[in-house]
C-alpha cells in the first residue's frame, strides 16, 4: 500500500481542491492506496492475514464509501446535533448513549447515539471530549455509515504533535498487522467547531472481517493483564464465544521450563511471529504505553484466528508513540512474552530481524516524508483548533521532534540492538 496525500481539506463539508486553494495544499508522490502489505515478512507471517483490507463498503445512506471517510486526499468534517436534555446527560452521565443526530457530507444520519470515551485523556461534554457515535444503537437508526455501525473521534488531548495516531497506525497495517485505518476530522457539536480530531477505525467484528476470512473468533483486549494464571479470567471479552483456552494454554507455556521451550509449547495457542512483529513496531514507532512495555499489559487486542488454531495481536491506544527515542526497547519489554523471548537466543535474533524488516518497510513507504505531508496538511486546522488544550507552538514543537525521531530511528534501533 503506497498512500499519497494531495494536500486536499474538506471546511464544512466541502472539499477544497489544490487548484484555486488559498489553503496552502500539499502532495507528495507515491500510488494510491492499494491493497497488498509491504515487505516479505518472513518465518511464515505472510500466512497471518490473507489481505490489507481498503475499506471501500457502500451500504447507508448518501453517496461515498469507507474510503472517503477514510482518505488521505480530504478530510472529513462529521457535525453532530443533540437537544439540550442530550447534551446535559452527557454532563451528568458522560459514558452514558443519548440520542443526536450524525451529519455527513450533508446527509442527517439519525437517531444515533453519542457518548464521551476515554480514562486519562477523557474530557468533558463541554470542553473538547473524545466520542463515539454509535450508528446502530438504535432499532430505527441508519445501521451503520458506508458500513461503518461506530465511528471513533479522538480528542488527541496526549498527543501533542496532533498526528501520532495517523502515522503510527499506517506503520502497522504496512507491516503486514490488523490494524485500524486512522486519519484526521473537523468536528462541529450543535454548530460550534470542536475542533481537529484523530477518526480512527473501531476495532470490532466490521474491522477484523477486512482482515480475516474468519472473523468468528473471540476479540479480547488485553488491559492490565498478562499471560499468567491469575489475569486470565481479566481478558476483557470484546466479542465472540467466551472462550479462553487460548489464553489459558499460553500462560501454561510460560510456566517453568526452559524458554526456548516455553516459546514453542506456547505457539500451539498464539503466533508468537504476530506477537513478535507487534513488537518490533512497537519499538519503531516507540509505543512505549502499551504491552509488552506495559506489565501487566494494555492497549492492545489479541483476536483468536480460528483458521489457524491461535491468538495473533492487534495494536490499539497509539497516541503516545514517537516520544522516547533512547528508551531501550528491549530490556524494558517486561511482558511475560517478551521477556521469555529475551531469554532465548534464537526468539531475540527472530525479533531482530522483525525490526530490520520493520525499518526497511518504514523506508520503502517513506514515512518520514509522510510524517511531513501529514504536519503540512494539517497545520491550518491545527491553527484553527481554539479547543485543544496546549498552544500552537506546542504543536509544531512536538512535530519537529517527531520527525527527528523517525529520521534517527533507524541508526538508532541499529546501534541499540547491534543490527
Amino acid at each position: 500500500m503506497r498512500l499519497a496525500l494531495l494536500g486536499l481539506l474538506l471546511v464544512a463539508c466541502r472539499p477544497l481542491s489544490l487548484e484555486g486553494s488559498d489553503t496552502g495544499a500539499v502532495g507528495v508522490g507515491g500510488d494510491d492506496g492499494g491493497d497488498e502489505g509491504s515487505g516479505d515478512d518472513g518465518d511464515g507471517f505472510d500466512d497471518l492475514i490473507e489481505e490489507v483490507p481498503g475499506g471501500g463498503g457502500d451500504d447507508g445512506g448518501g453517496d461515498g464509501s469507507q474510503d472517503d471517510l477514510f482518505s488521505d486526499e480530504v478530510l472529513p468534517t462529521f457535525e453532530i446535533e443533540m437537544s439540550d436534555d442530550s447534551f446535559e446527560s452527557l454532563e451528568d452521565d458522560p459514558y452514558d448513549w443519548v440520542e443526536a443526530t450524525l451529519i455527513y457530507d450533508g446527509v442527517r444520519y439519525e437517531p444515533v447515539a453519542v457518548r464521551t470515551k476515554g480514562e486519562n485523556s477523557w474530557q468533558a461534554i463541554t470542553a473538547k471530549p473524545s466520542l463515539k457515535v454509535k450508528l446502530d444503537h438504535y432499532d430505527d437508526g441508519p445501521h451503520d455509515l458506508f458500513g461503518l455501525e461506530e465511528l471513533t473521534l479522538q480528542n488527541m488531548d496526549n498527543d501533542y504533535s496532533m498526528m501520532h495516531e495517523r502515522v503510527a497506525y499506517l506503520m502497522y497495517r504496512e507491516s503486514g498487522l490488523a490494524a485500524s485505518r486512522a486519519t484526521h476530522a473537523w468536528v462541529v457539536l450543535n454548530g460550534e467547531d470542536y475542533g481537529l480530531y484523530t477518526h480512527l477505525e473501531t476495532v470490532d467484528r466490521d474491522m477484523i472481517k477486512g482482515w480475516y476470512d474468519n472473523a468468528d473468533g473471540p476479540l479480547f483486549e488485553q488491559w492490565d493483564v498478562d499471560y499468567y494464571d491469575e489475569y486470565v479470567d481479566d481478558f476483557e471479552l470484546e466479542f465472540g464465544e467466551e472462550d479462553r483456552t487460548a489464553i489459558q494454554g499460553v500462560a501454561d507455556a510460560m510456566e517453568g521450563g526452559d524458554p526456548a521451550s516455553n516459546i514453542e509449547a506456547a505457539e500451539a495457542y498464539i503466533s508468537y511471529d504476530s506477537f513478535l512483529r507487534y513488537w518490533a513496531v512497537g519499538a519503531v514507532v516507540g509505543q512505549f504505553d502499551a504491552y509488552p512495555y506495559s506489565s501487566p499489559g494494555d492497549d492492545c487486542h489479541v483476536y483468536y484466528n480460528g483458521e489457524a488454531g491461535q491468538l495473533e495481536y492487534i495494536p490499539h491506544g497509539a497516541d503516545e508513540t514517537f516520544y522516547y527515542g533512547t528508551h531501550d526497547v528491549v530490556s524494558n519489554a517486561g511482558g511475560i512474552l517478551a521477556y521469555t523471548c529475551r531469554q532465548s537466543s534464537a526468539c531475540r535474533a527472530r525479533f531482530k530481524e522483525h525490526v530490520e524488516e520493520v525499518l526497511d518497510i518504514a523506508d520503502e513507504i517513506d514515512l518520514l516524508g509522510y510524517h511531513i505531508s501529514v504536519a503540512e496538511q494539517i497545520e491550518p486546522l491545527v491553527e484553527d483548533d481554539r479547543n485543544k488544550d496546549y498552544s500552537n507552538d506546542y504543536v509544531w514543537y512536538y512535530q519537529a521532534d517527531m520527525e527527528d525521531f523517525i529520521d534517527q530511528r533507524r541508526s538508532t534501533l541499529t546501534s541499540m540492538l547491534d543490527l
